[in-house]
């Protein structure tokens, strides 16, 4: 597809096709939120996911910071991946879930969700790992930005150290997943090149926003490797998914949406 938004947000439902599926997918544009309609990141991204090869094993995890109505998530699905499809606004989760209700019984992976809680002992007694962690039209609005870095400090922070590669804990029970000790750095080089992109590409008319987040960003990376430094866990209060079926689901701050 590769359409623009504005060419497609007055449309109440999208068939997208992608290899041998066509996804339906309801979007809305009432001026509420951002991630209620189909951004052209997200589908650059899935088209790039995609041209990659193939999970390397069938139990690949991925989680996506912001999904917005699902389409990338559904991507990922189709390829194989078990996929943890996540937002927080309300009206963006109510289309989230309910796209991922219509599509999801026709692909090969299933869509996991979930209410995760930092400081929750379930948590730290079996943390989750993920093979991937997607984005993409997330770093856009200010306001999100330090959600969507505290959210990466966990992930990355739960990954065990195997290599240069993310991979899952070993099946050993006692096992215990090392910490990225790189993570701080990664995610350095990670928002420094996002925002440079962003600086690059964004209209003049849209760069104070821009602007403003190169500014933030430097003092949020300095906020999270002093409390790093003391051993302190940061993010958000609890987090909101995408579910593929019934289920409560808990308020929250949430990263911006694709």
């Amino acid at each position: 597809m590769l359409e623009p938004a504005h060419t497609t947000k007055h449309l109440p439902f999208l068939h997208i096709p992608f290899r041998e599926h066509v996804f339906v997918l309801a979007q809305a544009d009432d001026g509420v939120s951002n991630g209620t309609t189909l951004w052209l990141g997200g589908q650059l991204l899935a088209a790039y996911i995609a041209s990659l090869p193939i999970p390397p094993k069938s139990t690949a995890r991925v989680i996506e910071l912001g999904s917005g109505i699902g389409f990338t998530a559904l991507v990922l699905a189709s390829l194989g991946y078990h996929v943890l499809a996540t937002d927080g606004h309300p009206s963006v989760l109510a289309l989230l879930t309910q796209n991922i209700q219509r599509n999801a019984q026709n692909l090969p992976a299933p869509f996991k969700s979930a209410s995760l809680t930092v400081g929750d002992p379930e948590l730290r007694v079996a943390p989750p790992v993920f093979d991937l962690i997607v984005t993409a039209d997330t770093l856009y609005v200010p306001h999100l930005t330090p959600h969507l870095l505290r959210t990466l400090d966990h992930l990355q922070a739960l990954t065990p150290v195997t290599g240069s590669s993310l991979s899952s804990p070993s099946s050993d029970s006692n096992h215990q997943p090392k910490v990225n000790t790189n993570r701080a750095d990664n995610r350095r080089r990670l928002l420094r090149s996002s925002v440079e992109t962003l600086l690059l590409s964004t209209p003049l008319s849209h760069s104070f926003p821009v602007r403003s987040l190169g500014y933030r960003t430097k003092s949020f990376q300095r906020l999270y490797k002093e409390r790093a430094g003391n051993g302190t866990q940061v993010i958000g209060t609890a987090w909101k998914y995408g579910k593929s079926s019934g289920g409560t689901q808990n308020e929250t701050d949430s990263p911006g949406s694709n």
